[in-house]
């Protein structure tokens, strides 16, 4: 910035349901004036046309991935914060946190200050993630936005086949809210790591029976694709310890007594 520019900045925009605030900013920015900064600081795009303005190079959309914490950045806001964690404890802490910096700022606040890497998991306060997360929804798409929270991953199809119908606009209104991304493979979309935690947390105690329910049927779709390392993580959701022997111990003891080498291969990459 220059001393001469002028910097208007409005954050938690979104929340301004005010049309004649948004054309006022449409005008503002429009007229393009040389010595004008306007920030937005929102978690859903505003009623702009950011994607013309992008194209015209006179608007620079940063998006979560850019936000998040490298190494780097989270040892020096330990540093800041608490400075008696080792740089080892603050890679850990971001790593758990998956770069996000709310909660990183949580986790740091948690732990106790001789904390390490190899001791327990901090105690990050899901609750609050969880209610930063629905609570903006009402109550029959919050019940939606939980039940979700079952899937590691989850595609529109997948999600109606189990949750139901009503399961598709709520995931539109968690894309739009950038609440969910797309997962490493480009195909279905996930919660952060956390945030699911959280949600799930939440379906738990408040529904367990429709938890354990979604978690059983989220195992047997998973299973039907061959994807057993997840389906056995969805019946240890639930303490099914049973089904995750049937499903991966006991087939890697037998192929392991019959010296099967080509058999343990199969199923080391399928897990």
């Amino acid at each position: 910035l220059d001393d001469d520019d002028v910097v208007v900045a409005l954050d938690s925009a979104p929340h301004l349901d005010a049309p004649e605030l948004w054309e006022s900013i449409f005008d503002l920015i429009e007229r393009r004036l040389p010595h004008l900064r306007v920030m937005i600081t929102c978690q859903v795009d505003p009623p702009l046309p950011i994607g013309r303005w992008t194209a015209d190079g006179i608007v620079h959309v940063v998006r979560d991935d850019t936000l998040r914490f490298d190494d780097v950045e989270a040892i020096g806001v330990a540093a800041a914060r608490r400075p008696e964690l080792t740089a080892a404890a603050a890679v850990e802490l971001n790593r758990l946190v998956e770069g996000w910096p709310l909660a990183l700022t949580l986790a740091l606040m948690a732990v106790d200050g001789d904390w390490r890497p190899e001791g327990d998991e901090p105690g990050i306060p899901l609750d609050a993630l969880a209610a930063a997360v629905v609570d903006r929804f009402p109550a029959d798409q919050r019940r939606i936005a939980l039940e979700l929270s079952a899937f590691e991953r989850f595609d529109d199809t997948t999600a109606v086949a189990i949750v139901g119908p009503a399961a598709r606009p709520v995931i539109a209104e968690l894309r739009r809210w950038h609440l969910v991304e797309r997962t490493t493979s480009g195909v279905g979309w996930r919660f952060h790591g956390l945030v699911r935690r959280a949600l799930d947390a939440e379906l738990r105690w408040h529904d367990p029976e429709r938890h354990d329910e979604l978690h059983r049927q989220a195992a047997v779709h998973r299973l039907r694709r061959g994807e057993w390392a997840v389906a056995a993580r969805h019946f240890d959701a639930i303490g099914d310890r049973a089904a995750v022997r049937e499903l991966l111990v006991q087939p890697a003891v037998e192929l392991f007594d019959r010296g099967d080498r080509f058999g343990l291969g199969w199923l080391r990459a399928r897990l």
